[in-house]
């Protein structure tokens, strides 16, 4: 709320973004990650949650990215390949919320090399490490004046 916008922060956030110098780069990995989530087992995964109950109409799970999708497949209103569009559709408009909301704040994040990261996690694990050692050694503005 209002009150709690007008206190200042008692930290300086560091904010770790994937970069992606074409969009076109990003909507591939997004293409890649929907078709390994559907060969890894999403729709039974789905059909599994819907049997207990879980995504039942009015809670989270119903509304949560990859379940509503791939819920009107198992129930026969549409196909998988519908499916498969949606989500991916779907997961592409989220990553675009995501962007806009980085850059409705003051601060900017700190970019890292998204596909690289994604090639070798663990390099990009030490890189955010790194980056975070470097910010958190630097003198605050407390101490600068």
């Amino acid at each position: 709320d209002r009150r709690s916008q007008a206190i200042p922060p008692k930290y300086q956030p560091l904010w770790f973004a994937l970069e992606d110098e074409d969009r076109s780069d990003l909507y591939e990995r997004i293409d890649r990650r929907v078709e390994q989530m559907l060969a890894e087992g999403l729709m039974a995964e789905t059909e599994r949650l819907w049997r207990e109950g879980a995504l039942a109409e009015g809670l989270p799970g119903a509304r949560a990215i990859g379940y509503k999708e791939c819920l009107p497949a198992l129930l026969g209103e549409e196909t998988v390949e519908e499916a498969r569009a949606r989500l991916s559709l779907a997961t592409r408009h989220y990553a675009k919320r995501q962007l806009t909301w980085f850059c409705g704040h003051s601060h900017t994040p700190v970019y890292v090399d998204g596909e690289e990261g994604l090639r070798e996690m663990s390099s990009l694990l030490a890189e955010c490490e790194r980056l975070s050692l470097a910010f958190l050694n630097q003198p605050s503005q407390s101490e600068a004046l």
